[in-house]
């Protein structure tokens, strides 16, 4: 980070860096929105999707999502989407063996 930038707003680290402790992320209300549809789809069994602009906090919302989670209950594994992962989401399953969904998994043990 740039410490001029650091030195002008005041900040003793980072704000964005994606080590910040759950405690340490900004609840608003969007960001417990997220927090409780991702319970609810949870709960249904069902698959998510966030989207958003570049730096709208979608990562940032999932990991405290998932953070949330009781850790012997769930495993987190993080998919990076790209046009290849997707593909199979847009247009339907293909050949066995392939990925029919790209997302934030969470499986219950």
């Amino acid at each position: 980070m740039n410490e001029t930038y650091r030195t002008f707003f005041g900040f003793a680290k980072e704000p964005f860096a994606s080590d910040l402790t759950l405690k340490e992320i900004l609840q608003t209300e969007e960001l417990i929105g997220v927090h409780k549809r991702f319970v609810y789809t949870l709960a249904l069994g069902g698959i998510g999707l966030v989207t958003g602009e570049i730096g709208s906090g979608k990562s940032t919302a999932l990991r405290y999502a998932a953070g949330k989670l009781h850790p012997s209950e769930y495993q987190s594994i993080y998919v990076i989407a790209t046009s290849g992962l997707l593909s199979p989401v847009t247009n339907g399953p293909t050949i066995a063996g392939q990925w029919t969904h790209a997302e934030v998994v969470d499986f219950e043990y």
